[in-house]
């Protein structure tokens, strides 16, 4: 087996830069199952919204996440009741231009990031 140093040194790097940015977002490196198409997305506990009705915001024990535009109609619609199917089949209607699994990826890994930040569960 032959060993090359500058890769094992530049794939190292790579890993160790990804796992940086992951923490200077607070994401942990723990895989995040998708949503499925019966999955109930809502707030999780101890988030709730906040803010103005111009200016939505989600406020969770460490922070605070201004909303706008689609990812504010995404988690608006993020209330216990809906599915994840009903809330994309929702937004299809609305977008009825875009590319409908596009929208399913795009939906599923934002929902998927606010999962693994604890501020939605599904």
């Amino acid at each position: 087996m032959h060993c090359h140093p500058e890769r094992s040194r530049a794939s190292r790097a790579a890993a160790s830069s990804a796992q940086s940015r992951d923490l200077a977002f607070g994401l942990e490196q723990v895989n995040m199952p998708p949503p499925t198409d019966s999955s109930q997305p809502h707030l999780a506990a101890g988030c709730r919204w906040g803010g103005t009705e111009q200016e939505r915001m989600i406020l969770f024990p460490e922070g605070a996440i201004k909303l706008q535009g689609t990812g504010q109609q995404v988690l608006e619609r993020c209330d216990g009741q809906r599915t994840f199917g009903e809330i994309i089949a929702e937004l299809l209607k609305q977008f009825d231009t875009a590319d409908s699994e596009k929208i399913r990826t795009d939906i599923s890994t934002f929902l998927e990031q606010l999962q693994r930040k604890r501020i939605v569960d599904y």
